[in-house]
C-alpha cells in the first residue's frame, strides 16, 4: 500500500484483485473508496464507502464503521448532497462515535452549507456550536479554524470584517 500516493490507479487494480478475501473486506472496501476520492472520483467512492459501510462492524470501537461512514460522508460532501452526508454524519454521531470532533465538524459545515432557506436561524447556531466544540478539540487542524471562520463571516456580527 505504500505506493497508493505515487501511483493509485495500480494501488485500485490490487485492491480490485483482493476484495474478496474475508474479514478484511470491510477495510479494503474503504481504502478503496479513500483511493477513489483521493484520484478524483466521489461517485464510485461513495459506491465504495457505502459497501464497506454495510460490511463494517457496527456500535462503539467499530473502527471500521467510523472509517466507511467518514469516507462516504465525505464523497457525499465532494458530490455537493449535503443533505445525504449530514444523515450519515448524524448517524456517526449518534451510533458510531459519539463525541468525534472530525465528524461534528464536517456535520457542522454540512449543515453551513445547507443554511439557504432557513428562516429562523437554528441550522446556522447549531452549525457554529459543532464547528467551534470541534476547532476547540482539534486546534492543530488548520480546517476547522477555517470552516468556523467562513460560518462566522456568513452569520455576521463581530467577525464579520476581519
Amino acid at each position: 500500500m505504500c505506493f497508493c500516493h505515487r501511483d493509485p490507479e495500480k494501488s485500485l487494480r490490487c485492491l480490485e484483485k483482493s476484495l474478496g478475501c474475508g474479514d478484511r473486506t470491510a477495510l479494503r472496501l474503504c481504502l478503496r473508496g479513500m483511493l477513489l476520492r483521493a484520484s478524483g472520483r466521489p461517485e464510485r467512492a461513495a459506491e465504495a464507502a457505502e459497501e464497506a459501510s454495510r460490511e463494517a462492524p457496527q456500535g462503539n470501537g467499530g473502527g471500521f464503521a467510523l472509517l466507511s461512514s467518514r469516507c462516504l460522508s465525505l464523497s457525499l460532501m465532494d458530490l455537493g448532497e449535503w443533505g445525504r452526508a449530514a444523515e450519515v454524519l448524524r448517524d456517526v454521531l449518534k451510533s458510531v462515535a459519539p463525541g468525534n470532533p472530525r465528524s461534528e465538524s464536517d456535520l457542522g459545515w454540512c449543515l453551513h452549507k445547507m443554511r439557504r432557506g432557513d428562516g429562523d436561524g437554528k441550522r446556522v447556531e447549531e452549525a457554529m456550536a459543532m464547528i467551534e466544540r470541534a476547532a476547540a478539540a482539534l486546534p492543530g487542524e488548520a480546517k476547522h479554524a477555517y470552516r468556523l471562520g467562513r460560518a462566522m463571516w456568513h452569520r455576521g456580527g463581530r467577525h464579520r470584517e476581519d
